[in-house]
């Protein structure tokens, strides 16, 4: 029974999210939201190895987070779509893909389940991701709904990118974006780019120093 479940997720994920890349579109003018919200390299990767990216989703964490998605769809009437818009850059077309959670034609709700405590939320990652499915698909409300076993939090995102802000996103986009992006990659045994998180000791009180 197990081997049939994995099996029925994995091909639920490849045909919603992945089957882009098992068609092998190389060019990284073609982008999913996520990937310019996070490392460059990790996009190239992706292209080169999605047999990795679809065995990277197998963890458990994922499957719980993808049932909540589709339950949440599901109660909701909706079905995921995909949006896109093409921007220059400097002579260079880039074509950027959005797949928001929810979006009615106005309200538009990015849900994500997560075991971090609600008063580290919302992630500067994930206010990036909801700015630029607003920048793509025009939507004039926009929420971050997080769902936790802790409770759950619903983040209006406010702010949004102008044409110039997402042509100094591409611009500026590196390898990794974020270093702390780089414990959690499936990469990074092999990544010339890896940036091994330094641990932080506590600070000591002046009475520990002058033991």
């Amino acid at each position: 029974m197990l081997e049939l479940l994995l099996k029925k997720y994995l091909d639920h994920i490849i045909k919603k999210y992945h089957q882009w890349l098992l068609e092998g579109r190389q060019s990284l003018q073609e982008l999913a939201v996520y990937e310019l919200c996070g490392c460059k390299q990790r996009a190239t990767f992706n292209r080169t190895l999605p047999h990795i990216v679809i065995a990277n989703s197998i963890k458990p964490i994922n499957i719980v987070s993808e049932a909540i998605h589709e339950g949440l769809e599901s109660i909701l009437g909706y079905s995921e779509k995909v949006f896109s818009k093409t921007i220059d850059v400097g002579g260079t077309r880039y074509t950027i893909y959005a797949q928001p959670d929810y979006f009615d034609g106005e309200v538009l709700i990015d849900f994500k389940f997560t075991t971090a405590p609600l008063e580290t939320l919302p992630k500067e990652r994930h206010i990036m991701q909801v700015k630029l499915y607003k920048w793509v698909t025009g939507a004039k409300k926009a929420y971050i709904l997080y769902l936790s076993p802790r409770g759950i939090r619903e983040v209006e995102v406010t702010e949004e990118f102008t044409d110039e802000d997402v042509r100094k996103l591409i611009e500026s986009w590196s390898s990794p974006r974020d270093p702390r992006e780089c414990g959690e990659c499936p990469y990074k045994y092999f990544c010339p780019h890896y940036k091994p998180q330094v641990a932080t000791q506590p600070q000591q009180t002046a009475q520990q120093r002058n033991r």
